[in-house]
C-alpha cells in the first residue's frame, strides 16, 4: 500500500466508523449522542459566559460611574491645587480625565423628611462629558450647577424619598467644616436649591448629590482645598497599573469600597464557567467511552486490516478521526446554537414567558467576547483530541495473531 493513500484511507474509515456515512446504526446513534452532548455543553457555556460578562460590565459601568476610579490626594488629607500632580496624571496614556472633587457624607433635610447623602462637589467645566453620571443629565441641567448659587442635583430615588420638586429648598449639614461653640460641635450647613435629578439604575440614585465645587468649598470653609484629584481611567480594572505608573502612596481607588463586590462577581463567574465546562467534559468522556466500545467491536476488522499491511499509525489515525469528527461537529453546532441564543436571549425569555424570573423583569445584559468564544471552541476541540488518544493507542496496539486466533 503506497504511503500517499494512507491518510485518505484513515479519513474514510474513521468517518465510516463514526457513522458519518455507512449503515452502522449503532455507531451513528453513539456519534449523534456524543455530538449532542458536546453541542449543548458548548452552547450553555457560551450563553452563561456572555451573561456573566454582561453583568460584570453592567456593574462596572453603573456602580463605578459614581465611585471614583482613583483619587490622588495630598500628603495631609486635603489637597491644594497643584499643576505638577495634574501634569503627572495626564501623562499616563490610559487616563481619560482628571478633576478636583470634594467627596463628603452629609445630612439632607427637606420640608418633610430627613436623610443621608453622599455629596460630590465638582466643577462642571472640568467634569468629563463621557462620564455616565454627567451624560445622564442634559447640558443645561448639569451646567446649572455653576449658574445657580448653591444648587444641588440628587439621585432620582433620593429626590423621590424626600418628596422634592425642582426649585424647592433643602438643608445640607456637613460634618466637614464644623465649628465648636459653647453648646458643642455645630456642623456647617446651608440651604441649597434642588435643580433636578439623575437616574443611573444603581445605588447612586438613592444616595448621591452633586453640588458646585466653589459652593462646597465655601460652606465647608475649605478655601481652595479639596478632597483630591479624581481620576477617570479607560478601564477601572487598570487601577493596579495606574498606581504603579503614578508611583505615589496617596492614591485611594474604587477597590476600597467596591472591591469585595467585584471579587464576588469574579468568583461566581469562574465557578459558573467551571460547572458548565464539566458538561463539556462529560460529553467528551462519552466520546471516550464510545471509542473504547468501537475498538472492542472492531477488533476483528482491525486485525484483518493490519494483516493486509495497514500500519499501527494509520489505525491510530482512524480512531482519532472518529472521535474528532464527533467533537468538531458538536463544537460547531454548539457555537452556532449558543451565539444566537446569547444575542437574542431576552427575546427568547420573553417568548417563553419567563422574563420576569430574571432581574425583576429587567433585560439581562449580554456581552459576547470573541476571545472568550475562541477559547471555549479551542478548549472543546482540545479535550476531544485528548479523549481520542487512549482508545486510538489501544487500537493500534492490537496484535493480529492474537485477535484472529479463534476466528
Amino acid at each position: 500500500m503506497s504511503s500517499h493513500i494512507k491518510n485518505p484511507l484513515a479519513l474514510y474509515i474513521g468517518l465510516r466508523y463514526s457513522g458519518a456515512f455507512g449503515n452502522n446504526r449503532f455507531a451513528s446513534f453513539v456519534s449523534v449522542m456524543s455530538m449532542i452532548g458536546v453541542c449543548l455543553g458548548v452552547a450553555a457555556l457560551i450563553v452563561v459566559a456572555s451573561v456573566m460578562n454582561g453583568l460584570e460590565d453592567n456593574m462596572k459601568n453603573r456602580v463605578l460611574s459614581v465611585v471614583p476610579h482613583a483619587v490622588v490626594s495630598g500628603e495631609h488629607g486635603l489637597t491644594e491645587p497643584d499643576e505638577q500632580i495634574v501634569g503627572r496624571i495626564k501623562k499616563i496614556p490610559y487616563v481619560t480625565a482628571v478633576a478636583p472633587v470634594v467627596d463628603v457624607n452629609a445630612i439632607i433635610q427637606s420640608s418633610k423628611k430627613l436623610g443621608a447623602v453622599n455629596i460630590l462637589a465638582v466643577n462642571p467645566s472640568e467634569y468629563p462629558e463621557n462620564d455616565l453620571l454627567a451624560s445622564s443629565l442634559d447640558n443645561g441641567q448639569f451646567n446649572a450647577l455653576a449658574r445657580t448659587p448653591y444648587g444641588i442635583i440628587l439621585g432620582a430615588r433620593l429626590a423621590q424619598e424626600l418628596d422634592l420638586v425642582p426649585g424647592e429648598k433643602v438643608r445640607i449639614m456637613f460634618p466637614l467644616g464644623a465649628r465648636y461653640s459653647i453648646t458643642g460641635r455645630i456642623p456647617a450647613q446651608r440651604l441649597f436649591t434642588y435643580i433636578g435629578s439623575f437616574y443611573l439604575g444603581s445605588e447612586a440614585d438613592g444616595s448621591v448629590g452633586l453640588i458646585n465645587l466653589e459652593d462646597g468649598q465655601k460652606v465647608m470653609r475649605l478655601g481652595k482645598k479639596f478632597s483630591g484629584y479624581r481620576v477617570w481611567l479607560e478601564d477601572p480594572f487598570m487601577i493596579e497599573r495606574f498606581i504603579s505608573d503614578y508611583g505615589s502612596q496617596n492614591v485611594v481607588d474604587w477597590r476600597r469600597e467596591k472591591g469585595p463586590l467585584f471579587q464576588a462577581i469574579a468568583m461566581e463567574k469562574k465557578m459558573m464557567s467551571l460547572m458548565l465546562f464539566l458538561i463539556v467534559f462529560v460529553a467528551v468522556f462519552n466520546i471516550l467511552s464510545s471509542l473504547i466500545m468501537t475498538v472492542i467491536d472492531k477488533t476483528r476488522e482491525i486485525a484483518i486490516m493490519r494483516t493486509m499491511g495497514l500500519k499501527s499509525r494509520t489505525v491510530m489515525q482512524i480512531f482519532m478521526i472518529e472521535g474528532l469528527w464527533c467533537g468538531f461537529i458538536g463544537t460547531v453546532l454548539g457555537t452556532l446554537l449558543g451565539l444566537p441564543c446569547a444575542l437574542y436571549l431576552n427575546q427568547i425569555l420573553h417568548f417563553l414567558g419567563v422574563a420576569n424570573m430574571f432581574l425583576f423583569g429587567q433585560p439581562l445584559p449580554v456581552l459576547i467576547e470573541p476571545l472568550q468564544i475562541a477559547i471555549i471552541i479551542l478548549s472543546s476541540i482540545a479535550l476531544t483530541t485528548a479523549a481520542t488518544i487512549y482508545p486510538a493507542y489501544k487500537a493500534a496496539r492490537i496484535l493480529p495473531a492474537e485477535a484472529l486466533r479463534y476466528e
